[in-house]
């Protein structure tokens, strides 16, 4: 991948944090803890796009579809396993 590939992904991770963090809602630590497992999510999944030779909806040698999917399963991930549990 190329710095303007990677500048484009980590652009893409950052719009998708910010835009789960305004729809979920939290205090403000939570924007950065949903930003960064955005990033990781994005990493991930572009990995596995490319691992899976995903061939739709690609923008240069970043695979968006699973990508962005596997980023917004972390990002749940990280809001269920962040969120306070309920005492009995």
């Amino acid at each position: 991948m190329t710095l303007s590939a990677y500048l484009l992904a980590f652009v893409f991770a950052t719009i998708l944090g910010l835009l789960f963090h305004v729809i979920v809602g939290g205090r403000g630590w939570r924007i950065i803890f949903f930003v960064i497992c955005s990033w990781i999510g994005f990493a991930i999944g572009n990995y596995l796009g490319s691992a899976l030779e995903w061939k739709y909806f690609n923008i240069g040698v970043i695979y968006v579809i699973p990508a962005s999917l596997c980023s917004i399963v972390i990002m749940l991930l990280g809001r269920w396993l962040s969120s306070p549990q309920k005492r009995v």
